[in-house]
């Protein structure tokens, strides 16, 4: 179903149905070639035409309706035709020209400037080839990147021109891309307020003060362009105009309240004036000679007049409104065939507000001031996102609220952000950080903030969010087994419990917690694996946990309540914890301990599978498992230009959360992006002589792999409970208190088995804290929700939650647009959803299935498409 957008500045809207673009599309690149053809073959009337036409007309078009011009401009249709023939490398930009593209752009234009003062104007031949160059250099930038990523997005020489022009547009016009890959934050096409708000801030982001020196380039470069003579001499007075008119501008910006955004638009409108002020004679005089019109002195000042009148009205109404809003909510929402914004305004009635602060009226500001920047963002906005905009990003991972990477402190104005929830405050309480303490990912602003991207400098006790001791009599030896998140997250509520006891934490890894959920990271690019970190190496001592990090606990006494380290060390205990969490299963095919052959689990697994990548010897790879981390591998080793294959032995991908239309769905969508994928395929043998070469099926294909990485499933650390002869299945058995065999063990995490192995992140610590409670003396349950998985790839979105129902599922499919939605109950009462490319959707359908919603009465609606019966402004489960 379509998503509705808010239009803050539409007048007037000029729809264009989606059968016409492609014919404009072709009209418009069959009009520029005819006058190509015309410069080459008839030079006089095919200069008139491009200089006295087309290149005047163009910012009048971009002025009025930049949208419009988006839809049908010849250099974008002909960087998009690879994409429509499938023929795109579809790369994403690297990061120098995503940083410095606009820059680039602009010395481009320059550079046709300075070709026109040496002749160009008067050059039918080379005025041809430089128009068939720059649609030669849209469609490579087509061929290798994303999207408009390769030309549109960065290095178009009319962008920085028309960029300026559209700051306050006479209308608006669609012209998202179908489908949207999502190649851009800020795209001009799927998201329009991203202009305007592109220059919203000032003094803070490289990209604002680029745009602000355009602001001030432009008059001054039209005023000396056209008043000087078009020979090469010329250049250093039009170049000494261009300084001046910058002058005039920064110091506008810095005499007057006239913010970056102002400024922008005022000079949008001064250089139109300038521009048509001298080429109204050159248009009046291509009319007159092609069309055989008289009076072209009465045509000059009509068009000078009509100018001067559109911009005066537009910067009135311009100026008189607030800036367009950021986003409330950050979301990477690239889906195909629905337009929805990555970063979407909050909107009263919209999914996307579930679980956030309660809707505010557009145009309301407040200041956020960060580390002393001061920016203003409308009420609602993410602290995420109000420090992305004073250039200080946080690095938000899991963005639920759930990793706990993003923790900002709060110094003035707390109560003008958000109430946390629950989920916020058992992560705050996890990382025991300062009460001041809040996520950026979770909380949004109401009115005036103040925050710290550091921690304050506080005591011990306020640091360490400590309970009332308990009694002397309670246990006060505890060792922790393990160093995952049910470990840390253990050995932080222990310790808030009783702040006396002599706590020690035994594990095999060097490094403290980091996010295995982002682990994928270090695999599509090179990274630095320190960054995945969710606790620094003080965390130990500030906790006062007695750290054992790169030994191993080999065999438990549960007799003598002992644990043997590797190093022969013993550590006594009163209670003992075991979270040993699970390692990788891997392959059981001949070959699959050749070099080159992974496994992947944790942040070890995934750096040696980047450095065989890095080393350059890899161009096929062979991903086997279909589940969610097999998936993510396969599209991250994809975006590093690997040829990759991902097999999978069942009938379709994702068995456990998809059902058999959704997996077809997501198994399209890999194909589109250049995974290739096996169904019903298993592994026989891995061949090579000194490291993996083929991958040999049981159907009797074979693949070429340098690399194979096995996402098979998990195989539960068991041995050391073995030693203890507590009782053992898949996993160390467990009751619902998370107590085994033996009374005073526990066991947490993936290591854990009650009803089923926990596998998602917030599972285990929610289990680490309530073993840590019954550690302490505490005699509470452990109730598991429904589980959620969030599957995170670029260009689509897929969540499953809960679990298949005994009742008719409730399926909605839009072919057009990719979109998949069922609903689960049993009893009429919902269990389950799949939800692709419905991300409007989620946290709706996450918080109805929580809560067990009756849904008897609403199926129709929920059949017909209609699932704004779900909406709700309470907080939804936190996704995976």
């Amino acid at each position: 179903m379509p998503v509705a957008r808010e239009r803050r500045y539409l007048r007037l809207k000029l729809p264009v149905p989606g059968s016409i673009r492609p014919v404009a599309r072709v009209a418009s690149v069959g009009v520029t070639l005819a006058i190509v053809a015309l410069l080459w073959h008839r030079p006089a009337v095919g200069l008139a035409v491009f200089w006295g036409l087309v290149i005047p007309l163009l910012p009048l078009w971009w002025y009025a309706a930049p949208g419009l011009w988006r839809n049908v401009c010849p250099m974008a249709a002909v960087n998009q035709l690879p994409r429509a023939l499938g023929l795109t490398r579809a790369r994403s930009r690297p990061g120098w020209l995503r940083d410095h593209g606009y820059l680039l752009a602009l010395i481009v234009f320059l550079g046709v400037l300075v070709a026109r003062k040496a002749g160009l104007d008067e050059n039918a031949l080379a005025l041809g080839g430089l128009t068939l160059g720059m649609l030669a250099l849209a469609l490579a930038g087509g061929a290798q990147f994303a999207g408009k990523s390769g030309w549109c997005g960065t290095i178009c020489p009319l962008r920085t021109v028309q960029d300026l022009y559209a700051r306050a547009p006479v209308t608006h016009v669609e012209s998202a891309c179908e489908p949207c890959v999502g190649c851009m934050t800020g795209c001009s096409d799927l998201e329009p307020d991203a202009r305007r708000r592109g220059i919203t801030e000032p003094h803070q982001s490289p990209k604002t003060r680029q745009r602000v020196l355009m602001a001030g380039v432009l008059p001054g470069l039209i005023l000396g362009f056209y008043t000087t003579p078009a020979t090469l001499d010329a250049l250093p007075r039009v170049a000494l105009c261009t300084l001046a008119s910058v002058g005039v501008a920064f110091a506008l910006e810095s005499m007057l309240p006239l913010a970056p955004r102002r400024l922008a638009i005022v000079s949008g409108a001064v250089s139109l004036n300038l521009f048509y002020w001298f080429n109204a004679p050159l248009i009046a005089g291509a009319l007159t000679q092609l069309l055989a019109i008289g009076s072209p002195e009465l045509a000059v000042w009509i068009i000078r007049d009509n100018v001067l009148l559109l911009t005066i009205v537009t910067v009135a109404r311009s100026l008189r409104e607030p800036a367009p809003p950021l986003p409330a909510a950050s979301a990477t929402s690239m889906v195909r065939g629905i337009p929805i914004t990555r970063r979407k305004p909050a909107a009263l009635g919209d999914a996307a507000t579930i679980g956030a602060a309660p809707v505010h009226p557009v145009g309301r500001l407040a200041t956020v001031t960060i580390d002393g920047h001061p920016v203003e963002v409308p009420v609602g906005t993410k602290l995420a996102e109000a420090c992305d905009d004073a250039g200080l990003g946080v690095g938000v991972g899991c963005g639920g609220g759930l990793c706990g990477s993003d923790p900002v402190f709060v110094t003035a104005g707390s109560e003008h952000l958000s109430a946390p929830s629950e989920i916020e405050l058992r992560t705050l309480g996890r990382l025991g950080v300062s009460p001041t303490a809040r996520l950026a990912c979770s909380a949004t602003v109401t009115g005036p903030v103040e925050l710290s991207m550091t921690p304050p400098a506080v005591e011990a006790d306020r640091v360490l969010a400590t309970a009332a001791a308990l009694a002397a009599e309670l246990p006060r030896r505890f060792v922790i087994v393990g160093d995952g998140v049910a470990a840390i997250t253990a050995a932080e509520e222990l310790r808030a419990l009783d702040r006396h006891a002599d706590l020690a934490l035994v594990g095999c890894e060097e490094r403290p917690l980091y996010n295995r959920i982002a682990i994928g990271d270090l695999l599509s690019a090179p990274a630095d694996a320190d960054a995945l970190g969710l606790r620094d190496a003080d965390w130990a001592g500030r906790h006062a946990v007695s750290r054992r990090g790169g030994t191993t606990a080999i065999h438990v006494d549960a007799a003598r309540r002992s644990v043997l380290l590797a190093d022969g060390a013993r550590m006594p205990y009163d209670r003992l914890i075991l979270a040993t969490g699970a390692r990788a299963t891997p392959l059981n095919a001949p070959g699959a301990r050749l070099p080159g052959v992974h496994g992947l689990r944790s942040m070890e697994d995934a750096v040696a599978i980047g450095r065989s990548v890095d080393a350059g010897d890899v161009a096929h790879a062979v991903v086997v498992g279909g589940g969610p981390l097999a998936i993510e591998t396969a599209v991250a080793l994809r975006e590093r230009e690997i040829a990759v294959t991902l097999l999978e032995r069942g009938t379709h991908l994702m068995p456990g959360h998809l059902d058999q239309r959704a997996a077809e769905l997501l198994a399209r969508f890999l194909q589109a992006s250049g995974v290739l994928v096996g169904l019903e395929a298993e592994v026989e043998a891995l061949t090579g002589r000194d490291r993996v070469e083929r991958v040999v099926t049981r159907d009797g294909a074979t693949l070429q792999a340098e690399l194979v990485v096995a996402c098979v499933g998990v195989t539960p650390n068991t041995e050391l409970a073995v030693t203890a002869g507590l009782a053992v299945r898949h996993g160390v058995v467990v009751d619902d208190r998370l107590r085994t065999s033996e009374p005073d063990i526990l066991a947490a995490g993936d290591v854990a088995e009650s009803d089923g192995v926990a596998r998602l992140w917030d599972n285990a610590e929610m289990q680490g804290r309530v073993a840590a409670r019954n550690a302490a003396g505490a005699d509470e349950s452990y109730a598991p929700g429904p589980d959620a998985m969030r599957l995170k790839l670029a260009g689509t979105s897929v969540l499953s939650i809960g679990r298949r129902g005994e009742d008719e599922p409730l399926v909605f499919e839009d072919p057009a647009s990719g979109c998949y939605r069922r609903l689960d109950s049993t009893g009429g009462r919902l269990t389950g959803a799949i939800l692709i490319d419905a991300r409007t959707w989620e946290r709706a359908a996450a918080r109805a299935v929580q809560e067990g919603l009756d849904v008897t009465a609403l199926r129709p609606a929920l059949c017909s498409g209609d699932w704004s019966v779900l909406l709700d402004r309470r907080p939804a489960l936190a996704l995976r």
